[in-house]
């Protein structure tokens, strides 16, 4: 077996000896042959290839359209890739196409001072959500502002009889310049405290419960959201209502404002690049498997950093007093399993709506089940991997080896005491498992290269 050289030690003498120790294991591991690494005749460190990707069949590198590198440059750093400007664009649309409608005489005389709602409802039904968790949000948002409005119409009857029994009914008529008799005018309703106190009470009941349910109950934060709007308008305007035919009439006209902006999200959802939950979850899974291969690739980078450092050095710890990854290898594998933990966890939260979702495709909701089981079943030893930073660490911690001091280079001539000692061989013994893993990672590249 090929040797590498470092420095402090004999690393051949080394594997030797650990070929020797474990010749058995080794020789169950298959290696590459001169025949496999020769199938021209050629030289084993020469071996065929094709060309490098983003070259064409001559190995002279393809050109790059303009657009492209333009596209390739804008993704690399901002991330931000066509899907997400169509959503942009989605979220943006409704609450235009409510506040433009404004433009029409026959909506403004319809919808009057209250009108902005439609904009405001269309904003807070979030159009841009997949169509099956979309369905499901807005079949809530409507019950919740009927229940509201429900409540508004009994919390108003109560600010009438409020005022009923506090004072007379005052009809005002006439007007400037008038004289003698009582010309007819528009009768009108004066201030009064019972009529607002009564509104108050109300209103304070309204947002102390749907806030108590809302924190109990965080999936139902938009339409706890617009209940307290419709709570809201609905108790600022009571105490002005000296009949129930002119409660009756504006609670009318509020639902509608709400009613209609739930209609304008709904059309934008459904037909201005629409999006499935299905669609999203395939996503998901594409990424989980992109994101399995980055976790992979990582670990073997943090294996091959441990062939010529000191595992039990200690980490060291930031300002926050968070450990800090011993190296720029572990760092970067354990970002990688932070982000893949990401997809894992957003994946779960996709799933049921896309296993409800009525659509015509291949795979059913028990094969997306199983699919995110298979991941899931990957996913776990993965994680598992990145642990091996912490147990070096919690064995150093153990063994009083977490001084500052490096030891990747020392042999055991070196060491002043028998734990230090132990220390050396023990990284000398990891250095030479790394190594020989290595070897045959090499070797066994080259195979599939050959036969390619």
């Amino acid at each position: 077996m090929a040797s590498i050289p470092r420095d402090g030690y004999n690393t051949a003498e080394a594997t030797n000896n650990y070929n020797a120790t474990h010749e058995g294991e080794l020789s169950s591991i298959p290696t590459a042959t001169t025949a496999e690494l020769q199938p021209n005749g050629h030289d084993t460190h020469k071996t065929e290839a094709g060309p490098p990707a983003g070259t064409g069949r001559d190995g002279a590198k393809a050109k790059e359209s303009f657009p492209a590198k333009v596209k390739r440059i804008w993704l690399a750093k901002t991330g931000i890739d066509q899907r997400t400007y169509m959503q942009m664009f989605k979220g943006a649309l409704a609450p235009t196409i409510a506040i433009s409608a404004y433009q029409s005489t026959a909506w403004a005389e319809t919808y009057t001072t209250i009108g902005y709602l439609c904009g405001i409802i269309a904003i807070l039904s979030l159009p841009i959500q997949p169509r099956a968790k979309y369905l499901q949000t807005m079949l809530t948002n409507v019950l919740v502002c009927c229940f509201g409005c429900a409540v508004a119409l009994l919390a108003m009857y109560c600010t009438v009889q409020a005022r009923l029994n506090s004072e007379f009914q005052q009809t005002r008529n006439g007007g400037p310049g008038t004289s003698g008799l009582a010309a007819g005018g528009a009768p009108t309703t004066t201030y009064n405290s019972s009529a607002s106190a009564v509104a108050g009470v109300w209103l304070f009941i309204q947002i102390y419960a749907i806030s108590t349910y809302r924190a109990n109950r965080p999936q139902f934060t938009i339409p706890s959201i617009m209940y307290a709007i419709f709570a809201n308008v609905s108790m600022v305007y009571a105490p002005q209502f000296g009949s129930m035919v002119q409660a009756n009439a504006f609670a009318k006209k509020l639902l509608g404002s709400f009613l209609t902006g739930f209609a304008i999200s709904t059309g934008v959802s459904l037909f201005v690049f629409p999006l499935t939950s299905r669609g999203v979850v395939f996503n998901d899974i594409a990424g989980y498997i992109g994101s399995l291969r980055g976790c992979m690739q990582a670990n073997l980078d943090y294996l091959h950093s441990l062939e010529d450092s000191d595992m039990f050095a200690p980490h060291r710890v930031n300002t926050a007093g968070d450990d800090v990854a011993g190296s720029k290898e572990a760092a970067t594998f354990k970002a990688k399993v932070q982000a893949l933990t990401g997809l894992h966890a957003k994946l779960n939260m996709d799933l049921p709506f896309a296993k409800r979702e009525v659509a015509f495709g291949s795979l059913g909701p028990d094969d997306i089940q199983e699919l995110a089981r298979g991941l899931r079943q990957i996913m776990v030893p993965t994680v598992g991997l990145s642990s091996m930073p912490e147990i070096f660490q919690r064995i150093a911690e153990t063994r009083g080896w977490d001084r500052e001091l490096d030891l990747s280079h020392a042999t055991l001539e070196d060491s002043p005491n028998d734990e230090e000692k132990i220390r050396i061989e023990a990284i000398q013994q990891w250095h030479v498992s790394l190594t020989a893993i290595s070897i045959l990672e090499q070797n066994n590249t080259a195979v599939r290269t050959a036969v390619a």
